[in-house]
């Protein structure tokens, strides 16, 4: 059995206001996880809060 990261959801909010400026969540089942890190992962779920909209 191998433990990997379902969900992560990453929020940035203004320190002021706390209002969310910013918000990312990355779901993958079981099959998705393979071969992936914990770190790659979340390296992944961040990179989305940076690219630029469609």
């Amino acid at each position: 059995m191998r433990t990997y990261l379902l969900e992560i959801k990453i929020e940035v909010r203004d320190v002021k206001t706390g209002s969310i400026v910013g918000s990312s969540r990355l779901y993958q089942d079981s099959l998705a996880a393979m071969g992936k890190t914990h770190d790659g992962i979340v390296r992944e779920a961040t990179k989305l809060l940076f690219e630029p909209s469609p």
